[in-house]
């Protein structure tokens, strides 16, 4: 799975208000009923998380310099609603994406699929703002992943479509495939978010043929595959297995268009699940699922037979 710090640097954000001289335009501001805007996730695979909060005001400053800003007047707090469990955040002013700084907190706490995390900004003055998300839930019986049949397309290509069952909102989708070098290791592909939802999920196609270049390519820097390159010559360890895993959303976090675009979540016209602010507050699971592969598949792709006295190790 893509790791906790590179995927938030990618869901960094900038808080927005626009201004107009209509007679007839409510400025958000003045009624002092929304006092941050926030934009985070919880995640099931890690027990770090961040969270961008900006206070609200008419205007975003840009921050260029650690020595232009100040620490804001919030208190940062997540919640879990089923155990009470509570971890408060510790603040960092942040550089960002575009090299600029951001007002972030960093939780530590355990998340559980199913359980209600309640994040909370509060003011010195005792006015809150806060949001609530549940962590989607895999069941390891009811949410097996389907495989269709390999298909050998035009000029000798296999496809082959596997359906996330379950998943109506997946991110960050890896396929893995397990080689038998010294030992069993993974060798890991993104497949980001393609795909498109199908009644009993998400489905998409992985191609069988492009990733086993793929995996002649990488076999010379795995570490472990040291006896299956020879001097000019990368032989190909037998295929034993492979595995399919996402990050299963939060089913009110669609991107909207399905383009991951922290900004839209972060407008005050975007879906918001933020009370007394704007932004939004996600929460992601693991969906994870691993398969044998079927052996004469796997010559046809053109790994070698596995040996019967492997032991998978």
């Amino acid at each position: 799975m893509m790791r906790l710090d590179r995927f938030f640097i990618l869901l960094v954000v900038l808080g927005s208000a626009a201004g107009c001289t209509s007679d007839t335009f409510i400025d958000p501001f003045d009624s002092e009923a929304r006092y941050f805007t926030l934009y985070g996730y919880v995640d099931e695979v890690s027990r770090e998380h961040a969270f961008r909060v900006i206070p609200l005001q008419r205007t975003v400053p840009t921050i260029g310099a650690r020595e232009t800003t100040e620490q804001p007047d919030a208190m940062v707090r997540l919640i879990d609603q089923n155990t009470g469990i509570e971890s408060t955040g510790r603040y960092e002013l942040a550089r960002l994406a575009d090299d600029t700084f951001g007002h972030v907190f960093h939780l530590t706490q355990f998340i559980q699929q199913g359980h209600t995390y309640r994040l909370e900004i509060e003011r010195s003055d005792g006015v809150i703002t806060w949001a609530e998300t549940t962590v989607p839930t895999v069941d390891q019986e009811d949410d097996v992943p389907i495989l269709a049949s390999a298909v050998e397309e035009t000029g000798g290509v296999f496809t082959q479509e596997i359906t996330l069952v379950g998943v109506t909102s997946p991110w960050d989708i890896q396929v893995s495939y397990f080689v038998a070098c010294d030992r069993t290791i993974p060798i890991r592909f993104p497949y980001g978010r393609v795909g498109e939802r199908v009644e009993e999920g998400w489905r998409f196609t992985i191609n069988l043929s492009a990733d086993t270049e793929k995996v002649i390519e990488q076999v010379p820097f795995e570490p472990n595959c040291v006896d299956f390159v020879a001097t000019g010559e990368t032989r190909v360890p037998p295929l034993v297995s492979m595995d399919v895993r996402a990050m299963k959303l939060d089913p009110n976090w669609e991107p909207p268009r399905d383009e991951f675009d922290p900004a839209l979540f972060a407008s005050p016209t975007a879906a918001s699940n933020v009370e007394q602010g704007y932004g939004f507050l996600g929460a992601a699971a693991l969906y994870a699922f691993p398969w044998y592969v079927d052996q004469d598949l796997g010559v046809r792709l053109g790994y070698p037979r596995l040996d019967d006295s492997y032991d998978g190790r």
